[in-house]
């Protein structure tokens, strides 16, 4: 099974309770998700949307402290896992950027 270094960030929803999360170490059947303390509890049902607009339910089954184990339902399919991964030439999930724009900063104004 192919398995990716994951590591960008995804919506999901919980007990009623939506976050955003971070993937890691995500394979066709399933990933670790970092969605904060006590968003899911094992066995619960975790719906998943990844920037691309694809969403995933799966089962948290194994918990420790901030990230859950995440089985999808359905594994996804060969040419998504590719795509989310980047493994195609596509562009991958990014993450955004929180920083303030460099010239709110006082950031650089020109070479001298």
């Amino acid at each position: 099974m192919s398995r990716s270094g994951a590591n960008f960030y995804v919506k999901c929803r919980s007990r009623g309770l939506d976050r955003s999360g971070r993937v890691h170490d995500l394979t066709q059947a399933g990933c670790l998700l970092d969605a904060g303390n006590g968003f899911a509890r094992a066995g619960d049902l975790v719906a998943v949307r990844f920037d691309t607009g694809l969403r995933v339910t799966g089962r948290a089954t194994v918990l420790h402290g901030r990230v859950a184990r995440i089985e999808f339902e359905r594994p996804l399919h060969d040419a998504v896992f590719a795509h989310l991964t980047g493994m195609t030439g596509h562009a991958t999930p990014t993450e955004r950027s929180v920083a303030a724009p460099r010239h709110a900063m006082g950031g650089a104004r020109g070479l001298s």
